[in-house]
């Protein structure tokens, strides 16, 4: 198991809406540390670091008013984790060329070159993303993943046509927008009220299905009338209790069953 560190300083500056060289005069007019600009630029990369200026990293903890863990993550990576960074997807040194654009744009802004250089690289890094999730898909569902790619694609088709249809049909699309806004209103108001506290149940008077519906009435007279009508719905005399145990038990899948986020990338599709 590897031990991998990441900076989080291109993200923290990018928060207090800083650039390198703000920082850079901030840290000299403070402490009056000549800054290595190799070393800042290597602190505002998203690829693992290896070395660390701690005293450099110190002082822009200092200025910025957060702590060293804030500045610095450490990833121990558990048995079984597939949790892979950008650069493994990209590559080393696509990847640096990836932030080095990036920061640059805290600088100024980028060139038509540095522009169109900067969105292939995200084209490509969406790209060979798209294809990892479809061969690890393809391995889950144990299917070739030509056959996962046409699934895919296919859902896609499907849900494309699906909005184009609601989009033609502007009734349709406010019901559902009404739908949604409904919903939406209703989690408010719930989460409004759980927050306060002030939760009241108010009892009400229960509606039996049979005192509306006389067919349905008249049908368990005559099942009561042959001696076939059930009405001793109770628990069988003789039946012994679950155990906390046995409760657990049932809720585990069987040996050897397939996962359950399987089955839900099965039910749902890919995305």
């Amino acid at each position: 198991m590897s031990v991998t560190v990441y900076s989080r300083l291109g993200a923290l500056l990018r928060a207090h809406n800083l650039t390198n060289t703000d920082l850079t005069e901030k840290i000299e007019a403070a402490f009056g540390l000549s800054v290595d600009q190799g070393a800042l630029d290597e602190l505002t990369q998203i690829t693992p670091i290896r070395e660390v200026d701690i005293e450099l990293a110190a002082a822009a903890t200092l200025v910025l008013g957060v702590g060293l863990d804030d500045l610095l993550e450490v990833r121990a990576p558990s048995k079984g984790d597939d949790t892979r960074p950008q650069e493994d997807v990209l590559g080393p040194e696509h990847s640096r060329r990836l932030e080095a654009l990036y920061t640059i744009q805290g600088y100024r802004s980028l060139t038509e070159d540095e522009q169109a250089e900067l969105e292939e690289l995200v084209a490509e890094y969406g790209h060979l993303l798209h294809e990892r999730r479809l061969h690890d898909l393809a391995e889950r569902r144990g299917l070739p993943v030509e056959q996962v790619r046409r699934d895919v694609a296919q859902q896609l088709d499907e849900a494309i046509a699906w909005w184009q249809d609601v989009q033609a049909d502007p009734e349709r699309l406010d019901a559902i927008v009404a739908q949604a806004q409904r919903q939406s209103t209703l989690a408010s108001t719930v989460g409004s009220v759980a927050e306060s506290g002030d939760v009241m149940i108010v009892p009400r008077e229960k509606v039996t299905a049979d005192s509306e519906n006389p067919a349905r009435q008249r049908a368990r007279a005559t099942l009561a009338a042959a001696g076939i009508l059930a009405t001793d719905f109770g628990v069988p005399e003789g039946v012994t209790a679950l155990s906390d145990e046995d409760i657990a038990r049932l809720g585990q899948l069987a040996p050897g069953a397939r996962p359950s986020e399987e089955l839900v990338d099965e039910d749902r599709g890919l995305y």
